[in-house]
């Protein structure tokens, strides 16, 4: 079941890289849902790093 959502959570944040490459994406939403995958995935200094950006 956490594999399932570590995948989840991957295959989102490339489709959210997509989007942001072809700019249909805010930045600010980029942001936030970069923040929320580092902290699901576990990463507390990237998130945090991303969040002082």
């Amino acid at each position: 079941m956490v594999a399932g959502l570590f995948l989840m959570v991957r295959v989102l944040s490339y489709f959210v890289e997509i989007l942001l490459a072809s700019r249909r994406l805010p930045p600010k939403a980029a942001i936030i849902f970069s923040v929320w995958s580092s902290f699901l995935l576990g990463d507390k200094k990237a998130a945090a790093l991303i969040f002082k950006a």
